[in-house]
């Protein structure tokens, strides 16, 4: 049997077996109403308001740090629930953090640290872009790792998001420099130029500091590139893991509460690595509880989509 069969019915078996009051942890990434959003990325205030008051009604929310720490000493944990947000966008900052506060509700931010205080794009915000805004497509465009050019049918959504999703899925296994490359030809190709957009951007410095309460709006690391770390050699995954825990300790004075893997990618040298970083505890993206014997490395979540109060109770399992 493959191993990602394999994998499959083993993460079914875990989450028919998981307690139905066991922690569950919440991923997140942006909140607002982006212009484009064909990986359902975004939560409304409003919805993310509702969201967290059924959470709390249900759940006792807890920071990610207290969860791992109870889970290594063998402490009761059931009944708890941790929210997190990946990447850093600015917009978690400007809409997400007010209603978090307001309803008294620990977080902890996942940062991208190379692209804080740059105003660069992430590259899936970038495509999405050119292949959903308004605008005339060219018939055809080229990718040099590609033996032939990818034919569009500019009137039709179905063609867009079908090249979309074709060209995402070949770039997020790539290393980051030859993504990047990627995505700049394919923004010449069809806009004649790469436009980053102050409504897509992540944190600055500044907000990243003003975010960090520690224990109640932590900050954690997410690599420098957001690369998917399985495709890299060892010596340029320890440095992304590294470098981004280093900047977080030199923003927030203090070490970073956590780690994300990128697309929730990782491996045996992905998790040495971030062990080595020493970092206490890492995220995955498995969607089911966490389990009392659970490593402190590979700690799944639940991805939280636009619902509103009433979806999100049908949908997260409480």
């Amino acid at each position: 049997m493959p191993d990602t069969i394999l994998k499959r019915v083993s993460n079914v078996l875990r989450r028919a077996v998981a307690p139905r009051n066991g922690p569950i942890i919440l991923m997140y990434h942006r909140v607002g109403s982006p212009i484009c959003d064909p990986e359902r990325l975004a939560v409304t205030p409003e919805n993310l308001k509702q969201q967290i008051e059924v959470l709390k009604e249900k759940r006792t929310v807890v920071p990610l740090a207290w969860l791992a720490d109870r889970l290594a000493r063998g402490l009761p944990v059931e009944g708890t629930a941790v929210v997190t947000f990946d990447d850093g966008y600015a917009d978690t900052f400007h809409q997400g953090l007010p209603i978090l506060s307001a309803l008294d509700c620990p977080a902890t931010v996942f940062l991208a640290t190379g692209f804080i205080g740059t105003g660069s794009n992430m590259w899936w915000d970038i495509l999405a872009r050119l292949f959903f805004l308004p605008g005339v497509l060219p018939p055809q465009v080229r990718i040099d790792t590609l033996h032939r050019p990818i034919a569009i049918d500019g009137t039709s959504a179905k063609s867009r998001t079908l090249t979309y999703r074709r060209i995402a899925d070949l770039v997020r296994r790539l290393p980051s420099p030859e993504r990047d490359a990627i995505v700049c030809d394919l923004a010449r190709q069809i806009r004649g130029n790469l436009e980053d957009l102050e409504s897509d951007r992540l944190m600055t410095p500044d907000e990243v500091i003003r975010w960090h309460s520690k224990g109640m709006f932590d900050v954690g690391a997410h690599t420098v590139t957001h690369p998917s770390l399985p495709a890299l050699p060892d010596r340029y995954k320890a440095s992304e893991i590294e470098d981004s825990c280093r900047t977080c300790t030199d923003l927030i004075g203090d070490a970073p509460a956590g780690f994300a893997y990128p697309y929730g990618n990782y491996d045996a040298s992905t998790i040495s690595s971030v062990i080595a970083a020493r970092v206490d505890m890492a995220v995955t993206t498995e969607k089911r509880t966490v389990s009392r014997n659970e490593s402190p490395f590979k700690l799944p979540r639940y991805y939280v989509g636009n619902w509103n109060g009433e979806e999100f109770a049908k949908t997260i399992r409480f």
